[in-house]
């Protein structure tokens, strides 16, 4: 079982330094917030349609232990049945990865137990110091992926789980979100 955990931790680094350029792409992004758009006296109800309709910049955020993550650089891409998301900060020092299937429905469980017979994983790289926080190496089910939607090549969901480290330090990682994910093909 220890043999399992560390394979997919060497899998999971070989994944990040094969996905991860050190050119990174100018993205902006925003808190998520559910108010609804304002009108404003210059603005016509169409105008307000039309940027709604407009392609929506991506998102990828978590609160690790209480401090924001906001992802700067975010990949995603298919692979048979499985995604694999990777999701960079600004300096490159941290990423956090979801590998899931697409097999089980919308909720992925986390953690090493019989639920998780997808082998779905969540980690954080602290790529500056090798080190790696994993959902597959706690002993209980330790959080889920909520897939919201996978439309036109785009995914969207939310997230909570734990992980850790093979010292048994234990990261809280907690409303998560993925939106306007865009899939990059093979």
């Amino acid at each position: 079982m220890l043999l399992k955990k560390y394979f997919y931790l060497v899998l999971s680094i070989a994944f990040l330094s094969i996905g991860c350029s050190t050119e990174v792409e100018d993205f902006t992004f925003f808190e998520n917030t559910q108010e609804e758009p304002q009108i404003s006296q210059t603005e016509t109800t169409d105008e307000v349609e039309e940027n709604e309709n407009a392609t929506q910049e991506p998102i990828f955020e978590v609160y690790i232990n209480d401090t924001l993550f906001t992802a700067h650089e975010i990949k995603a891409q298919m692979e048979s049945d499985k995604i694999h998301v990777l999701a960079t900060n600004e300096d490159g020092s941290q990423s956090i990865f979801l590998l899931f299937t697409l097999a089980t429905g919308k909720r992925k469980i986390l953690g090493d137990v019989m639920e998780n017979s997808d082998n779905n994983i969540a980690g954080h790289i602290l790529n500056d110091q090798n080190v790696g926080f994993m959902t597959n190496a706690m002993p209980q089910a330790c959080g889920e992926i909520f897939l919201e939607s996978l439309d036109q090549n785009q995914l969207s969901g939310t997230f909570d789980f734990d992980a850790c480290n093979t010292q048994d330090d234990v990261k809280k990682f907690t409303k998560g979100v993925f939106k306007n994910i865009a899939l990059q093909p093979n």
